[in-house]
């Protein structure tokens, strides 16, 4: 086996774990775990996977292979229920194989079956790429902090021109070596970049959701203000409403006519604050 064919099996693996990682995301929390216990499970699964793969131990095997690294994945890393688990792990593999037969499909039906492997491999990779990122756009739908679709589009550009790139560098050049050198850059830039639009997106649905709750406390505050005042205008109001009874209780003991005039003087004084607050309702 040629080196550089057992270097693209390997850089291609991480792509392939990768896209089953971002998938299970999709249907589950992720739990409060440091990132180097993540890094070390999805370290261990791309290995064991990729030594399954590069040594040629059968599809079948391999397949198993990455089937349980999804489920270490979705067991290890994040909540819900086995269903959900299961029904993630599923997905995430149902995603690749997908990714996988819509590849070899469209190449027949346009009338260039991929030969080569490697060639296969990356189309599969960056098609899964895209059908994640079309998953990930919808999910978003459902959120109030979401980034523009628009950022998306340089993305999907990329991913088209990167497959054309491919077929133009497997068609033209006549390097084995070479061949199977640009390939692998191609595959890692496109991992690269979607890992960074990835980055990028859940920053800045933090810097929204911050803002949210930011905007959220200050309204809350305001409330509280309004409140606290309210409660304060009550206490007064109750201490004058005492005060009146007591000079009602004295003058209507000492003089009638001074008590019919110190009611009518509070029924003018009401009288006069309702139309000031129908007039400031207007």
């Amino acid at each position: 086996m040629e080196i550089y064919e057992t270097i693209f099996r390997f850089l291609y693996n991480i792509l392939s774990v990768y896209v089953g990682y971002r998938t299970i995301e999709l249907f589950l929390v992720s739990k409060k775990i440091k990132w180097g216990k993540k890094f070390c499970l999805y370290f261990i699964v791309w290995l064991i996977n990729s030594l399954l793969y590069v040594f040629s131990t059968g599809i079948i095997v391999v397949r198993i292979s990455i089937i349980i690294g999804y489920l270490c994945f979705a067991f290890i890393l994040y909540e819900g229920s086995w269903k959900m688990k299961i029904l993630a792990t599923v997905g995430a593999f149902a995603l690749g194989l997908l990714s996988e037969d819509v590849v070899w499909i469209f190449s027949n039906l346009i009338g260039k079956p991929i030969e080569e492997e490697a060639m296969g491999c990356l189309c599969s990779g960056i098609f899964a790429l895209l059908l994640l990122l079309l998953l990930e756009r919808l999910k978003v739908f459902t959120k109030r902090a979401s980034i523009p679709a628009s950022g998306c589009w340089n993305l999907i550009l990329l991913f088209l021109g990167s497959v054309f790139l491919a077929e133009i560098v497997t068609e033209r050049m006549e390097s084995y070596e070479w061949t199977m050198i640009s390939l692998e850059l191609i595959c890692m830039i496109n991992l690269g970049t979607y890992h960074i639009y990835h980055k990028v997106v859940e920053n800045y649905e933090e810097r929204i959701e911050k803002t949210e709750i930011l905007q959220e406390n200050r309204m809350y505050l305001k409330q509280l203000e309004i409140l606290q005042q309210s409660r304060q205008n009550i206490r007064i109001l109750r201490h004058d409403l005492k005060n009146h009874i007591c000079v009602l209780e004295r003058l209507s003991e000492i003089d009638s006519q001074k008590y019919k005039e110190y009611c009518d003087a509070i029924l003018s004084k009401v009288d006069e604050l309702r139309s000031n607050v129908s007039v400031n309702i207007v």
